[in-house]
């Protein structure tokens, strides 16, 4: 059976062709992820709500849950979808580099074998407490990659939040914070939780 990865693989390959160079992506993330970035906060259940990401074509109720390892640094997310009717999950893991100080920036690789030959740069470009004081877990997350095949640029983008529901303002907002960063996009893809299928989750 070909598996997700093989796909993802597949459909990166042939789709670097038509891309551009990836940018700087670490110069993509605010100053409050640069100075007080904190993984451990971003454990837990979220919902995607836009994003750029090729592997997911045909998918809807997307969602991670991520856990944090507070000796390595490495971030896990189950990520979690939906192919009609049909559930799949794969899992992601979020390696920060070695002797790297510098917050929210990693390499995305998935548990899969023949992963070694997909590791995405990948960084945290924004996070944020809703209530407007720090909580024990962020409600918001920007979540940007980029990787090069054939000299050419795959581009990922996430949005995500703790709420399946999630109003217009506050994706906007999202979507406003991530143009601020020098994050750029031509088309969203939106996440339609109101699909019957996605109901139960």
């Amino acid at each position: 059976m070909i598996s997700y990865f093989q796909i993802a693989l597949a459909i990166v390959t042939i789709a670097s062709i038509n891309a551009s160079k990836c940018p700087d992506i670490t110069t993509q993330r605010s100053d409050f992820v640069k100075n007080k970035y904190d993984p451990a906060l971003l454990t837990g259940l979220w919902y995607e709500h836009m994003y750029i990401d090729i592997a997911q074509l045909g998918a809807s109720c997307e969602r991670l849950n991520a856990t944090y390892d507070a000796t390595t640094g490495v971030i896990t997310s189950d990520f979690e979808v939906k192919y009609g009717e049909i559930p799949f999950a794969i899992t992601e893991v979020y390696t920060p580099p070695k002797n790297d100080s510098m917050k929210g920036v990693y390499l995305k690789t998935v548990k899969e074998p023949g992963s070694k030959f997909l590791q995405i740069p990948t960084v945290v470009s924004d996070v944020q407490f809703l209530s407007g004081s720090e909580s024990s877990s962020y409600d918001t997350v920007i979540l940007t990659s980029c990787v090069e095949k054939l000299g050419e640029a795959i581009h990922e983008l996430v949005f995500a939040t703790r709420k399946k529901n999630e109003s217009t303002t506050l994706l906007n907002q999202m979507e406003n914070t991530a143009k601020g960063l020098g994050i750029e996009w031509k088309t969203l893809k939106q996440v339609d939780w109101t699909k019957k299928v996605c109901e139960k989750l």
